[in-house]
Parts: structure tokens; C-alpha cells; sequence
């Protein structure tokens, strides 16, 4: 792909997923018992992790402590998070309505950063209301690098699409080895750029995971 139909295809695919949320949100406000629908909830967790797109429920994804490999965990964590859109009236009511126009308007923004954020003050804003967050400086914005989305996780960018188990064993290529070059001249455009962190960075490429470090 070129370096423009890359980014187009990622701001296309952000929009999207940023209306999807918003679509999710409003139907987890619509139960009236308190449980929300697992399903939901699941695809409510899986877009924020692919996309790096937060949400007041899911901004814990971002501790760098905090794992991704448990889908059930993070899964578990966000319906607790979620029982806050019970609350109708005060501060946080409003924040989540500001918060759920912001993704009902999503095709008319162009994001600065996952859902639009663009500093740390920007996500320790949208955590607030998250019962995970115990310490707001552990938290630390994901990235976008090229057509793919990478958090923070104790040391190391990790892409959002990979499993756990491409994680725990990645094609190891520290930096300026061969197998590094040789990955250089797969790469193109934009994607370059996933050899060019100063953190160690675990990125899937043509369905394999790979480590660049130094």
C-alpha cells in the first residue's frame, strides 16, 4: 500500500470504530437491570484493545502493568466500569454524555491520536471514571504506527493484533542484525517506522510476530 492509501485506510477504519462504540455504548445504557450483555461488552473490549480507541470503561487498558492476553479478565473489569452508566445526574453523568456525543459526531472529527487523544492529560481526563485506575501515571497513550495500533506494556510496544502466544515467541531481530536489514527491505512506507522505536517493539508482519531490540 501506499503511504496515502495507508492512511486513509486507518482513518476510515478509526472512524468506524469509533461509531461502533458509540452504537455499543447506548445499547449497554439501555439495560434496565443492571447486567449487560456479555457479547457486547466483549466487542466493546476487543475494538478499544484493536484500535486503540478508549473509552471511559476501558481506558485501564493502557496501565502499563495492566496484560492483554486475558480477554476474559478485561472483559470482567469493564462491565464494572460500566455500572457508572447508571449514574443520571452530577459531574460524571455529564462527563459520559459529553463522551458519548463526541463518538455520535466521529465522522464529521479527524482524531489526533486513539479517540482523539493527544496527550497524557487527555487520558488521565478520560480515566476518571475508570474503578481500575488506581494510579493515573501508570497510564500511557497508545500509538499509531502506520496501520497498526501499539501500547505500552512494561518496557515494550506490543501491536494490539497480536496473540498471546505470538507475544511469547516472536522472531527475535535486534537492531542492525541481518535478520533486522533483511525485515527492513520487506517493510514499506509508513510500516518502516515499527524499526525505528526506541523501546523494544513486538510487531506482526505477514502473519509472524517479530522483536526488534537492541
Amino acid at each position: 500500500l501506499s503511504q496515502e492509501g495507508v492512511e486513509g485506510g486507518v482513518f476510515l477504519t478509526k472512524i468506524w470504530a469509533m461509531r461502533r462504540l458509540g452504537e455499543i455504548i447506548n445499547r449497554l445504557d439501555l439495560s434496565e437491570d443492571g447486567t449487560f450483555n456479555d457479547y457486547q461488552v466483549r466487542e466493546l473490549v476487543q475494538i478499544s484493545k484493536r484500535y486503540g480507541i478508549l473509552t471511559p470503561y476501558t481506558t485501564f487498558l493502557t496501565l502499563v502493568s495492566q496484560s492483554l492476553d486475558n480477554e476474559d479478565e478485561l472483559v470482567e473489569k469493564t462491565k464494572q466500569n460500566l455500572q457508572n452508566l447508571k449514574k443520571i445526574v452530577g459531574q460524571e453523568a455529564n462527563w459520559q454524555r459529553q463522551y458519548k456525543r463526541t463518538l455520535a459526531a466521529a465522522a464529521a472529527l479527524e482524531p489526533t491520536g486513539p479517540s482523539g487523544l493527544s496527550s497524557q492529560d487527555d487520558l488521565k481526563q478520560l480515566a476518571k471514571l475508570d474503578l481500575n485506575v488506581s494510579n493515573l501515571e501508570e497510564l500511557k497513550v497508545p500509538i499509531d504506527l502506520a496501520d497498526k495500533t501499539f501500547f505500552y506494556k512494561n518496557g515494550y510496544l506490543i501491536d494490539s493484533s497480536l496473540s498471546p502466544s505470538q507475544i511469547t515467541n516472536p522472531v527475535k531481530a535486534p537492531l542492525f542484525s541481518e535478520e533486522y536489514f533483511k525485515l527492513g527491505l520487506k517493510l514499506e512506507g509508513l510500516r518502516t517506522s515499527w524499526l525505528a522505536q526506541k523501546e523494544p517493539i513486538i510487531f506482526k508482519f505477514n502473519g509472524q510476530a517479530y522483536l526488534i531490540e537492541k
